[in-house]
């Protein structure tokens, strides 16, 4: 993420991050529950990497632990996160086919600089994929799967405000709530 990125978000009130140790209560849930046959459809999750981190976690007392317990030559600590991600949102192989076969169906605006209005301007007026800047107009705009696609991010951001409900005790706008930054 550019560093002007984080630099814009931490000056916003409410500036929530979450981390993997955030998240390692839910980790730790779901391999003790999935079983194998559940995750061989998961997005970059080999069986025996997955038969790795639930042994793994049996014996972990917190994240840090854990992760240095399951890193090899084989499987960064990166490798590992990127995996546990995709069990957690259930990113299945089968979908990251689509996306490579469907390709982008849109571009989500999230917010913007007043002073590149006129570049917003343009790529909605000579842009190939529709702009979508407020997620209760994506039946208008989008096409079936585009429309799939953006009501999984609205779900994956329904995840994440969940987490900063816990972790914070904030409750967050959702996506057909929120309003579009402009600074």
């Amino acid at each position: 993420m550019p560093i002007g990125v984080i630099e814009a978000l931490m000056d916003r009130p409410n500036f929530t991050p979450v981390f993997m140790t955030d998240l390692f209560p839910l980790f730790k849930y779901l391999l003790e529950v999935r079983e194998e046959t559940d995750t061989r459809k998961i997005y970059d999750l080999p069986l025996d990497l997955f038969r790795r981190l639930k042994n793994q976690m049996r014996d972990a007392v917190n994240c840090e632990t854990f992760m240095k317990s399951c890193t090899s030559k084989n499987y960064t600590r990166t490798t590992m996160q990127r995996s546990l991600l995709h069990l957690y949102l259930n990113i299945l192989t089968s979908d990251m086919k689509d996306i490579l076969h469907h390709g982008n169906s849109y571009i989500r605006i999230l917010g913007f600089s007043k002073c590149a209005s006129n570049v917003l301007h343009d790529m909605k007026k000579k842009g190939t994929l529709p702009l979508v800047t407020n997620a209760k107009d994506h039946q208008r705009v989008l096409t079936p799967y585009g429309q799939e696609q953006l009501l999984r991010e609205i779900h994956f951001t329904n995840l994440y405000n969940q987490i900063i409900t816990n972790k914070y005790g904030i409750q967050k706008k959702n996506d057909y709530q929120e309003s579009i930054i402009v600074q």
